[in-house]
C-alpha cells in the first residue's frame, strides 16, 4: 500500500463542508457508506461501537486490503491516464477553436 492508502478506515460526519462531502464520497466509493453518519450522536455511537468491536474493525480493514486493487477509487494509474487524456482533448479542442 502507498502512503496515501494506509488501510485505516475513516469515520465521518456527513455534512455540507467540502471535507465531509469528500470523505462521504470516498467511503461510498470504497463500499463503506455506513462509516458516513448523519449526526454527532451517530458518530459517537459508531466510534464507540468500532472501538468495542475489534472484529468489525478487522472486517473493514480486510475489506480495504482486498478491494484496493479492484475498486476504481484506488486505481490511480487509470485516474491519471483518464485525466491526461482529458487535458489532451481540451488542448486539442481549444487549438481547433482558435484556428477557426
Amino acid at each position: 500500500m502507498g502512503a496515501r492508502q494506509a488501510g485505516v478506515p475513516i469515520l465521518t460526519l456527513a455534512g455540507k463542508q467540502f471535507a465531509a462531502r469528500v470523505a462521504s464520497s470516498i467511503l461510498s466509493a470504497a463500499h463503506l457508506p455506513d462509516l458516513s453518519v448523519k449526526s454527532e450522536e451517530l458518530f459517537i455511537d459508531k466510534a464507540v461501537s468500532l472501538a468495542k468491536n475489534p472484529d468489525e474493525m478487522m472486517r473493514i480493514k480486510h475489506h480495504l486490503r482486498e478491494q484496493r486493487f479492484a475498486l476504481p477509487l484506488f486505481d490511480t494509474e487509470a485516474w491519471t491516464r483518464d485525466f491526461e487524456n482529458a487535458l489532451h482533448q481540451i488542448y486539442h479542442e481549444t487549438q481547433s477553436a482558435a484556428g477557426r
